[in-house]
This record gives structure tokens, sequence and C-alpha cells, in this order.
């Protein structure tokens, strides 16, 4: 992978850093959120009014002016970065005029987190089908910097002392992480000032203690690490271990550790494999590889070994039923605000001994279900399981108002055990085969129905139409269909089929970790999984990056 990305300036060769296209992404972040986030109330002034008002509002901002403003704080590169991202803005929404195009693209923002995050840009023409390849159509969404952003503002502070998630990012140089630092510090302090920046930045190169590479503010804070226990200060922690005077001199190099830096709301910048050996705290939440990611399949998959842990939980919640489980959910505030996600366990069959003893309830004897990360499902979280697929779907009339009928036949690749379990509340997904074999397919061209009833004997089902598509379709013979289930829901995995004897859900201490890749490297993971599949690999075995440098792809035909 090249240090340098090309960019639209092709015809004069010119090249900017990624390091510096990453700053300029998550300048813009935090524009947005400082302008339209910080105040609530100037906030919903703007979101109430109709669109075209809106835009007015923003426009009135100067945010192309305040945006180059940022980028001139920082260096030429970044100069050069942000004003590519501008012209992509623009290009995306040709009729925009450049100084105006972030009024668009923030108001866009705006709907799309005021409607519930949905994954479709606001565009002008229902039937304008946005280019999910265009990287312009990022900037008229909430994107993966955003929410990264979004979470190190606004995620950090609670009662008085800090609570917040680690960002982890991967550098290729001291010269350019300490260029990039540089302008991200000025920013922080030009936008949220310098009393109470809302997020700290460790610079981390291996070469001094912990402890000196993070700001003095942030050794003082209370920061709340666990929920069981008071809030404490990195200093305090450092002087209850009786280094904080050798720390001040340099000579205790290990007194602090990046497993210490729990609930600290930070970005974490590390060249090369930082300090090898170090766990990182359970606060981690994202390891952001979009600047550097290794080439060789081994490093790489050590690199991604950082997401996996022993996850902390919180006290349980036993339910007896599906709406016991659902009404707990619902006051516990479970899932608000992108939640964390519920370990849902499912008690054992009670065994009676012969004193009449519910032996298995008394060893208290659990098995984990699955992880919950929504109440009823079908949401940008979701966990699609395919339940089984069919090639003929035949119409059998309407039911009441907007429901039709179905009869399914030809069933494929289901088991038993999927056979017998209930199929209302999943989704059918259904391609003709005209459009299969036509070479261009969009989400459009399909069908979604949702599953209301199914009468298992004669095999047919109810359904709501849930799809977008206005095109007429074929039934019968080559009515390709896949039945599909979210097996992420709170309501799926408390069910009688899964939990017949109730169960407990615990709480993860924190979210689970995230990787942010480029291109390239999604491109090469989305290959192996696929090639995995096929082949009935494991997905490791199956990833390869440069040819000279991978180390664990098989030939097909191995042994």
């Amino acid at each position: 992978m090249n240090r340098e990305c090309t960019t639209q300036r092709k015809q004069t060769g010119e090249t900017i850093a990624r390091e510096h296209l990453w700053l300029a992404d998550v300048l813009l972040s935090m524009l947005y959120y400082r302008r339209l986030g910080w105040d609530v109330t100037s906030k919903n002034d703007i979101i109430n009014k109709p669109k075209p008002e809106r835009i007015e509002a923003l426009k009135q901002m100067r945010l192309v002016e305040q945006y180059r403003e940022m980028a001139e704080r920082c260096s030429q590169g970044v100069i050069k970065a942000a004003d590519i991202l501008l012209r992509r803005i623009k290009d995306f929404k040709s009729n925009t005029h450049h100084e105006s195009c972030l009024a668009e693209a923030f108001a866009a923002k705006l709907s799309h987190e005021s409607d519930g995050a949905s994954d479709d840009c606001d565009v002008e023409d229902e039937d304008e089908v946005v280019d999910v390849d265009d990287w312009g159509s990022r900037f008229f969404q909430l994107n993966e910097t955003d929410r990264m952003v979004q979470d190190l503002l606004f995620n950090n502070r609670v009662e008085g002392f800090l609570r917040g998630r680690m960002k982890v990012v991967r550098m290729f140089s001291v010269e350019r992480a300490d260029e990039i630092c540089r302008g991200l510090k000025s920013n922080r302090k030009a936008l949220f000032g310098a009393d109470a920046p809302p997020f700290a930045i460790i610079e981390d190169y291996g070469g001094r203690p912990l402890i000196e590479c993070i700001e003095p503010y942030f050794r003082e804070q209370p920061i709340k690490y666990s929920q069981d226990k008071p809030p404490r200060s990195i200093s305090s922690l450092l002087g209850g271990r009786g280094g904080a005077q050798k720390a001040g001199r340099g000579a205790c190099r290990d007194a602090i550790q990046y497993k210490d830096l729990e609930g600290l709301p930070c970005l974490l910048f590390l060249i090369e494999k930082g300090r090898m050996g170090d766990t990182f705290p359970q606060s981690f939440d994202c390891l952001d590889m979009r600047v550097r990611s290794s080439e060789n399949t081994t490093t790489l998959i050590q690199e991604l070994g950082r997401l996996s842990r022993y996850a902390s939980m919180q006290g349980g919640h036993s339910f007896s039923s599906p709406q016991h489980a659902m009404a707990v959910a619902e006051e516990q505030k479970w899932f608000e605000q992108r939640g964390r996600p519920i370990a849902v366990y499912r008690n054992a069959s009670p065994t009676v001994s012969e004193q009449g003893t519910d032996v298995a309830a008394a060893a208290g004897e659990m098995e984990l279900v699955g992880m919950a990360w929504d109440l009823g499902g079908w949401t940008r979280r979701s966990i699609l399981q395919v339940v089984w697929s069919g090639r003929i779907m035949t119409p059998e009339g309407r039911g009441k108002s907007s429901q039709e009928k179905y009869v399914l036949d030809d069933l494929r690749d289901a088991s038993e055990e999927e056979k017998n379990k209930p199929l209302v509340g999943c989704r059918l997904i259904r391609l003709d085969r005209s459009i299969a074999t036509s070479g261009s397919i969009f989400w459009r061209d399909f069908q979604c129905f949702e599953i209301t009833d199914y009468d298992r004997s004669s095999s047919l089902i109810t359904v709501e139409n849930k799809s977008i598509t206005r095109k007429t379709i074929s039934y019968g013979e080559g009515s390709y269909y896949t039945i599909v289930r979210d097996s992420a829901s709170l309501e799926w995995l408390t069910s009688e089929v899964n939990c017949p004897y109730g169960g407990v859900m615990k709480e993860l201490e924190h979210a689970l970790p995230y990787a942010l890749v480029n291109d390239n490297l999604y491109g090469s993971i989305e290959s192996a999984v696929i090639a995995a599949e096929v082949t009935s690999r494991e997905i490791w075995e199956c990833l390869k990056l440069r040819s000279q440098l991978h180390t664990h792809m098989k030939r097909k035909d191995a042994k």
C-alpha cells in the first residue's frame, strides 16, 4: 500500500498523503458537531426549518470559510486535502455553488441524523440512484468519521468526571504523526477552548514513559473507569503505586500502561507496533487503520487481533418470557442512542432429582444464546441469518389491507431444525430471474416482504410488502427468494424457541471494538469472506494482500 494516494488532480501527477486526508476528514466532522451539535437549541431551530430555509441558515454560518481556517492551522498538505474534500462534495451536488457546498452537505447530515440515521442520502429525486462507490456521497450522511468524532465529543463527561472511549490511529512516521497531532490540538483549542478539552490526544511512539505522553490536564481529571468503583485520576493511580516522583524524573517507565487509561476519552496515535505486549483497556472501541495497515497477512491478523478480548459485563437481569425481557430492556433503556449490546443466556432444562430438587436451576447452568443489538431488529446493526431459500413463489391472492399471500415451493438449503422454527417476523428477499440475468442489479430491484403468518402444512405465507421497487415482477418458475432472520434482535434471542425456560440478560460494560479500514483492505477482506464460504475454510486462510507478502493464502486445489 502506498503512503500517498492519488487524488482528482491526476493531470498534474499530484498526490496527497493519507494522513492529510484523514485529518481533513476529521476536521470536517469536528466543524459539523461544533456548529450543529454543541448548542442543542440552535440545532433544533435549524432542524425545524423547511429545507430551503435550513440550507439558507447554514449558508449564513460561512462554513467553507471556517473549514479553510481550520486547515490553515495545520499545514500546507492539510490545506490541499481540505480543498480536495470540498471539491468532492461540490462535484457530488453538481448544481451547488462552491461556497455553499458545506451548507448542502450539513443539511443532509442533519436530516440523516434526525430521521434515525437512515442509510439513504438526501437526494432531490426519489428515482435518483446514489452511487455507493462515489466517495462524495459519504459527506451527505453520517459517516464513520462522524460517528468516531461524535463519540469523542459527547460521550465523555458524566456528573463531573470523564467517562469515554479510546480510538487508536495507526500512522507511518513520527514526523507526520507530530504534524497531524499539532494541527488537531490547535483546532481542538480553537473550537472547544483550552480550559476543558473534550478528549485527549496521545502521541505514543514507544520512546518515553506513557505518563509523559498524556497531557497534564487529563492526568489530573477524575475518570470513571468502572460502574462499581469510584472515579480516580491517572496521577492518583500512579501515586498509589509509589511512582509519582520517579515518573517525574523519567525513571519509572512502566508505572502507567494502556490498560490504566480505562474510561479516558482519547485519540491514541501509534507508530509501528506501539508498546508490544501491552493490553488495551476495555474502553478501547475503535482501531482506525485507514491511514496505515500492514500488507503482511500475519501482521495484519495480529493487528486485527487487538479487537478480540474478554468482555466485562454488568449484573444480570432474569427474564421468564420474551414479553418480560422486552419490558426489562425498555425499563433499563437499553439500545437507546446505539447503546451497548446485551448478552442473552438461556436457562438449562430443569432436571428433577430423586429428592425433587431442580438440579439445573440450583447449579445455575446457563448457555450463551447470542448478542442482542436492538429490541425488535431490522436496523443498521442487524445480523442477518439465512433461514432457507427456494426457486418457486406463487401468488395466492390478497389478505387484509396491504397483506399479500404466497405459496413457497422447491425449498433448498433448509435444515429440519430451521423448518421447525417459526417464520413470523422474518423477511423474504426476492429477485426476479429476468433481473438476475440482466447484468446490473440495484437494491431497488429486490422485493422485500415481512412474514406475518405461515401455514407449515400448505407452505402458505402472509406478508407485508416492504419493497421500494416499482417494476413489474413475474412469479412462478425462476422466482428466486431467500428468507432471512435478524439473529441479533432481543425479541428473537429471548423467544421461547431459544429460551424455553427463561434466562438472564447482561449488558456489556463497554461497546465491542471495531476497525476502520481503507477500500483496498476492505475489498481483500470481503473477497476472503466469500472464498472462505465457498471453500469451507477459515477467513484468515483465504486472506491475500500482496503476493510476495502474504503467508496464509492456500490454493483451492491444495490438500
